[in-house]
């Protein structure tokens, strides 16, 4: 697993481009709150106004790069559907990060104050594989 630092719109744009993104696909999002609840009723719900944060995995159809993770911290907008081929691009400014993934900076995105960026091996995936992950489906659709 390769951890890449993105400080600024230069980091980001040259991670994106150096991913072949033909036939990748997300294969999986992770959102966690900050905030939780307390047995003790005077006090409830810690950071009940926290941001939460997304956790992106992309498969690739390259051995050399079979996953990429976006972790993004603050994330105050999510918009994604599974309907389209990924071609992200990503902008940085004052206000945060923006990535979107259709890559016409239009309706999928994510929007967060920080994000990092990871290409994962074969063993991060924790499995086998070849060409991204194992189908849990046979070829009719149904889980195996």
């Amino acid at each position: 697993m390769k951890e890449i630092s993105i400080e600024n719109q230069e980091d980001l744009s040259k991670f994106l481009e150096s991913i072949d993104w033909h036939d990748s696909f997300i294969r999986e999002i992770y959102c966690v709150s900050p905030s939780y609840i307390v047995e003790d009723p005077d006090i409830g719900t810690v950071a009940a106004d926290a941001l939460p944060g997304v956790k992106l995995l992309i498969c690739t159809s390259y051995p050399e790069t079979p996953g990429v993770e976006f972790f993004f911290e603050e994330v105050d907008a999510i918009n994604v559907t599974f309907s389209f081929d990924l071609d992200p691009v990503g902008k940085i400014d004052s206000w945060g990060v923006k990535l979107y993934l259709d890559g016409k900076g239009g309706h999928y995105s994510i929007s967060a104050q920080k994000l990092i960026c990871k290409i994962l091996d074969k063993s991060s995936w924790g499995w086998d594989v070849n060409y991204g992950l194992e189908s849990y489906f046979d070829e009719s659709g149904f889980k195996l």
